[in-house]
């Protein structure tokens, strides 16, 4: 099918070919994380998203003519612009986090690669609360829960913990909770982590 691109002449061009891409990368980042991405490099990506949504959205609207989009209601533009890629963006982080398309070409023997990239990463985008149990340079150890309110950096250059409930583990390995509330564990200083189970005497909101 014949597409006409105007680009010096038609201001639609940047909507057709930057905004549709941006809006998947969006809705999918919420559901995913990875390392931070340059600015060139997203700009490329904005476009190849953008040229895979009209790959499969031309079959069902047919020809195209970047100077029509003037002619659409709101309500047209709206949707194919910013819903459609939105809710296609949403699938697409749906199923970076549960493996669905990487699970089924592995059964068919095509392994791919993980989309999260480092094992940090993985553990804890899959963790919602847990025990954990950070072991500093120094070897100070902190134990405490994981929870909502917690944080852990994404950024490479900096994977720094911030744990909302710190507690004390007797020598029964019992967890306590203390007086202190909470605590940031700066990355360069952290030297392992551990996450136990969450069982027995769970460490959590409301003890």
């Amino acid at each position: 099918m014949p597409t006409e691109f105007q680009f010096a002449s038609n201001p639609y061009a940047i909507l057709f070919f930057l905004v549709p891409g941006q809006i998947i990368a969006f809705a999918r980042a919420q559901f995913t994380t990875g390392r931070t991405v340059l600015m060139r490099d997203a700009f490329l990506g904005y476009i190849s998203w953008s040229v895979s949504y009209y790959v499969l959205t031309l079959p069902f609207i047919g020809y195209i003519n970047l100077n029509s989009f003037k002619e659409w209601s709101h309500l047209e533009l709206m949707t194919f612009l910013f819903v459609a890629p939105c809710i296609l963006g949403g699938l697409l982080g749906l199923n970076d986090r549960h493996n669905c398309i990487r699970r089924l070409l592995a059964k068919v023997g095509l392994p791919t690669v993980h989309a999260i990239p480092t094992a940090w990463d993985w553990c804890f985008y899959r963790q919602k609360r847990c025990r954990i149990l950070v072991t500093m340079k120094d070897q100070t150890r902190f134990a405490g829960y994981f929870g909502s309110s917690s944080f852990a950096s994404s950024e490479p250059g900096e994977r720094d913990i911030y744990i909302e409930s710190v507690y004390e583990i007797g020598d029964d390995n019992e967890w306590k909770k203390t007086k202190k509330s909470s605590v940031l564990l700066i990355a360069s200083e952290i030297r392992s982590v551990q996450i136990p189970p969450l069982n027995g005497n769970k460490a959590g909101n409301g003890e």
